[in-house]
């Protein structure tokens, strides 16, 4: 899987750079680019303060210039690969892009490529698992919709080490999607580089030395009286999931009855953390409760609502028919449960909880 740009700032520092300027743009809308998310911008201000204005409002920019200068200019403005717009500069006559920053996850690699097509020029990829012929693991990961759990700074040293050992062992706890040759699975824990699982109590394993990586898997159902406080469903999600050892980065998905779909409260949460939430009516409930015998029904939930249960039978509809894997836990006003779903969790684009 390669990534790219979509909003691309080109930066000519001179007249003639003007020129190769419109002919990569021209070339890009010739290759079917969206020529609306392409813009030359004028260096005349100042290539600092126009460097500064692009750097957030695009996730690409092209620097017709010598790489010194774009290097000091951009400087100031690093944070890190995951937030960093790819950065390709381009010699004035068009024989060398290079990639500067970005060069897997922003897609600089791949524009650069692609601008050289244009120019009829040289990409000069530099990236070591590129030049060796590796998988990224980077785009690797993000193509999958898998989460790092607060370890990214050892991805850097997991993809030396693929450069170095030529290859990588995973454990998962889940089943995988086809591996690139140089990924191999694994069937121990101490063995592995990278560990798959929706699981928490894999967490702290290795930690200085082992990718720890949560697949979209996990959807909850939650039950909540009128009027309930965002505060107070976030803190019941947390809780829940953390008791049970599931791991809050496989969230992907809340589902509710749909008396619950103008509920404020719970509507809130789902949006700030970018989780999608769906909405069950009451016979839809009582199908999933009546083909899950574990379900609590209640009697006071059925007079309110029609259903016979709400926060179990959403968590296994919204996790495609899944497996209930935390039975319904109790808060003042919140109700929440947790299924898996068992269908290839990999490629979906998922958008996972948000911290």
């Amino acid at each position: 899987m390669q990534t790219f740009p979509e909003k691309i700032a080109i930066i000519p520092l001179t007249t003639a750079a003007r020129e190769l300027a419109d002919k990569i743009r021209h070339g890009l809308g010739k290759s079917g680019w969206n020529l609306n998310g392409v813009e030359i911008i004028s260096a005349k201000p100042g290539i600092r303060a126009v460097m500064g204005q692009a750097w957030n409002g695009f996730d690409g920019l092209v620097c017709i210039m010598a790489t010194g200068i774009a290097v000091r200019s951009i400087s100031p403005l690093l944070q890190d690969k995951w937030k960093d717009p790819a950065v390709v500069v381009v010699s004035q006559d068009g024989k060398f892009a290079i990639p500067i920053l970005s060069g897997h996850l922003g897609g600089a690699n791949e524009l650069a490529r692609r601008i050289a097509g244009i120019t009829g020029g040289q990409a000069v990829i530099t990236t070591a698992s590129d030049v060796a012929g590796k998988t990224a693991i980077d785009i690797w990961l993000k193509g999958l919709g898998l989460k790092i759990h607060h370890q990214r700074g050892i991805l850097t040293r997991l993809m030396m080490r693929l450069v170095e050992r030529g290859s990588l062992r995973i454990f998962s706890s889940l089943p995988l999607p086809p591996l690139p040759p140089d990924i191999q699975q694994c069937n121990r824990v101490e063995q592995a580089d990278m560990i798959i699982t929706h699981e928490n109590r894999y967490d702290t394993v290795n930690s200085e030395d082992t990718l720890i990586l949560h697949p979209p898997v996990i959807a909850i159902g939650i039950g909540c009286n009128r009027g309930t406080e965002e505060k107070q469903i976030e803190d019941a999600i947390v809780q829940g999931l953390l008791d049970a050892g599931i791991s809050i980065g496989s969230l992907f998905r809340a589902g509710s009855i749909d008396l619950k779909s103008d509920e404020p409260g719970l509507i809130a949460t789902c949006r700030r953390h970018n989780i999608e939430l769906q909405f069950f009516s009451a016979d839809e409930l009582n199908q999933a409760a009546g083909r899950e015998p574990r379900i609590k029904r209640s009697d006071a939930v059925f007079r309110a609502t029609g259903a016979v249960a709400v926060c179990e039978p959403a968590a296994i509809l919204a996790a495609n028919s899944g497996k209930l894997i935390m039975e319904k836990r109790i808060w003042r006003d919140v109700t929440v449960a947790a299924a898996l779903d068992a269908s290839p969790w990999w490629g979906q684009g998922r958008e996972t909880w948000s911290c």
